[in-house]
């Protein structure tokens, strides 16, 4: 599917912003915010800093700079915030690693290098210094985050997932 097909499918799913159930059983009404897109200086500020966006999120942030589920738990971040979050990146991960994601506990990150394979999106595991590689490209991740109501799905998946080393040499000393 395209980008363009998907950002379709979330202006309908915010303008129908059906009651979900949350995590604990809650209820959200009008649950999915979209919001005015960001601004192209922003995302070439961000990538100035040694970061890459595939350009399916550079086109999502154009249309909407992030989306987040009332409740917060749920939620891809703003260019402010992966610009905000940059310190953290530098300090903690490996260059051109970021956060760009968090979905109930799980922090979702992006490796630059990694974007020309198609397989760049990970998660946080529970090994040291160790992401789970969740084995797509920006469009099929949101693709699917849309499909099961924007869960986790990730962990849903039943393969032994690929690790990846992200954590900076001098933060795991």
């Amino acid at each position: 599917m395209e980008i363009q097909t998907i950002l379709e499918s979330l202006v309908t799913i915010t303008k129908l912003n059906n009651t979900i159930y949350a995590e604990g059983a809650n209820l959200i009404d009008k649950p999915w915010v979209l919001r005015e897109g960001a601004d192209k200086e922003q995302i070439k500020l961000f990538e100035s800093r040694g970061y890459q966006l595939p350009q399916e999120l550079s086109q999502f942030l154009l249309f909407t700079n992030g989306i987040e589920c009332g409740s917060s738990e749920q939620q891809i971040y703003d260019i402010g915030t992966l610009i905000e979050q940059e310190k953290v990146n530098r300090s903690e991960f490996r260059p051109g690693i970021y956060n760009f994601a968090y979905f109930f506990g799980d922090r979702l990150f992006i490796d630059s290098s990694l974007i020309d394979s198609g397989n760049y999106i990970f998660f946080e595991s529970s090994g040291f210094n160790n992401g789970n590689l969740i084995g797509c490209d920006f469009i099929t991740f949101l693709e699917r985050l849309i499909i099961c109501n924007f869960h986790n799905y990730w962990r849903w998946l039943d393969y032994p997932p690929k690790t990846i080393s992200y954590l900076n040499d001098c933060f795991c000393k």
